[in-house]
């Protein structure tokens, strides 16, 4: 395992964030590095969704925390009260992903309140949390800025290897292959490109990405069915000269048996080896 840039920008994240604590005299300087922590994210329109969320929580959970702290600080009651109002607010606004943070606040102030001022105590919370989700923003759009269309292309290069990979050793060899991995791989490359669609400016930058996962998944699906048909079939001329050429590799010679799982499975074989050529145009 190595430490990815994610992490090191977090470390940069809270560093700042600290440093800036000690510049302005920031009382809980905590506040502000765990929304710097929470608010980097694997890409910026991560960061700034989660931000939002802190955000929203932050300013619920200073809100009621500054009403019932008015009327008794630290008192067990109220503050079981009004975690209950912190959560009921939240989901009728539809703030689902701010419900937690919220709760957080909400019970800082009323437990960590002391001799101070209800009020400045909660704009100071809603001031620290503002100061650390800036910093983690500014760090994630400045420092080493995500290449997501360079990632998910280095995925599909991957995906085609694993696809060629187990066609060879299935098809060509005969041999028992897990067709999950193809699966699995095609689904996340969709979750990667899903997460990463809002940051790419030029959505043509996908067309080949999703060309790829188009020639994948209908291998996955023949694969699937050639695994599902009993018995023996052979591969005939045509489709063992396609993948002699197509792989530049020997494949034992058989007296092609024409029967009905021969043909099912040849004209399976047939539209993967298509396939194949088309993902070969982009590799």
């Amino acid at each position: 395992m190595k430490i990815g840039m994610r992490s090191i920008k977090t470390a940069i994240s809270v560093f700042i964030c600290l440093i800036l604590s000690k510049l302005f005299n920031v009382e809980y300087p905590f506040y502000a590095a765990i929304a710097a922590v929470i608010s980097m994210q694997s890409s910026i329109t991560n960061s700034l969704k989660v931000g939002k969320n802190r955000m929203l929580g932050t300013f619920i959970g200073a809100v009621v925390g500054l009403l019932l702290a008015l009327i008794k600080p630290e008192s067990i009651i109220l503050t079981s009260i009004g975690i209950i109002i912190v959560i009921y607010i939240c989901n009728l606004l539809k703030w689902k992903g701010s419900v937690s943070i919220a709760g957080i606040v909400f019970i800082s102030i009323m437990v960590n309140l002391g001799e101070r001022d209800p009020l400045f105590y909660s704009i100071n919370r809603l001031a620290d949390t503002l100061l650390g989700i800036i910093v983690a923003m500014a760090v994630n759009y400045f420092i080493v800025p995500p290449k997501y269309i360079d990632k998910i292309n280095k995925n599909c290069d991957l995906l085609i290897d694993k696809v060629n990979a187990l066609v060879k050793q299935s098809i060509c060899f005969g041999n028992q292959i897990d067709i999950k991995a193809l699966e699995e791989g095609t689904f996340n490359l969709h979750e990667q490109i899903n997460a990463s669609l809002d940051e790419l400016n030029k959505k043509r930058e996908l067309d080949r990405v999703y060309d790829i996962l188009s020639s994948c998944s209908t291998i996955y699906e023949h694969l699937k069915m050639i695994q599902s048909i009993d018995g023996s079939h052979d591969l005939n001329e045509d489709n063992s000269e396609s993948l002699r050429k197509l792989y530049d590799t020997d494949i034992e010679s058989v007296d092609y048996e024409r029967n009905d799982r021969s043909i099912v499975y040849n004209y399976h074989v047939s539209n993967i080896i298509n396939e194949l050529y088309n993902l070969k145009s982009y590799a």
